[in-house]
């Protein structure tokens, strides 16, 4: 797998985390210190399940290689289609979420990186790199958190979170299709 391809992954999966933070009434008038040590607890708990998702991929792929190449990318369009119909739902629960408080907060983000792990799980039969997808995670979901305050403090529109978060659901659906092309050597 590219680089890119593995970017706009990561970038699909953390529309989630944008249209969250964006949309949250509860860190409008939060401090600068408070955004950064929520925006770090989010990268470090996505982090964490990454790597743990991305070992026990490693050990998966010992054990079942063949079949998984096609199941992979399967996950990966449930990942993007579960993203999509997150989308048109008419309220996010995580809107009314006090994000403000640390353990909801931590529960928030623990809730985000289940996705991520499922994530992890697959990227070792797209032949990822491993220090490569952590980097990009750290990166990626670092750069949606400080996108979405920034925004959010300047705006709330509902309709811009969920077109954001349908563009995600839909690029991460059209790479796993991609993928699943590629696999049947079809491109």
């Amino acid at each position: 797998m590219n680089s890119i391809l593995l970017i706009l992954i990561l970038a699909g999966m953390a529309t989630d985390v944008f249209a969250t933070i964006y949309l949250n009434g509860f860190l409008k008038e939060a401090r600068k210190r408070y955004v950064f040590n929520i925006a770090i607890s989010i990268v470090l708990i996505n982090l964490i399940y990454a790597g743990l998702g991305f070992s026990g991929g490693l050990w998966l792929r010992s054990l079942i290689s063949s079949n998984m190449l096609v199941v992979a990318p399967a996950i990966l369009f449930l990942l993007g289609l579960k993203i999509v119909i997150k989308s048109f739902s008419h309220k996010f629960h995580e809107m009314t979420w006090e994000l403000t408080n640390m353990p909801v907060m931590l529960g928030y983000a623990a809730a985000v990186g289940i996705n991520i792990f499922m994530l992890g799980i697959i990227l070792p039969f797209l032949y990822a790199s491993f220090v490569e997808t952590l980097i990009a995670v750290a990166v990626i979901f670092a750069t949606a958190v400080a996108i979405a305050f920034f925004f959010g403090r300047k705006s709330h529109r509902f309709l811009l979170a969920m077109r954001v978060l349908l563009a995600g659901g839909v690029l991460v659906m059209i790479i796993a299709i991609f993928l699943l092309l590629e696999r049947f050597n079809i491109l």
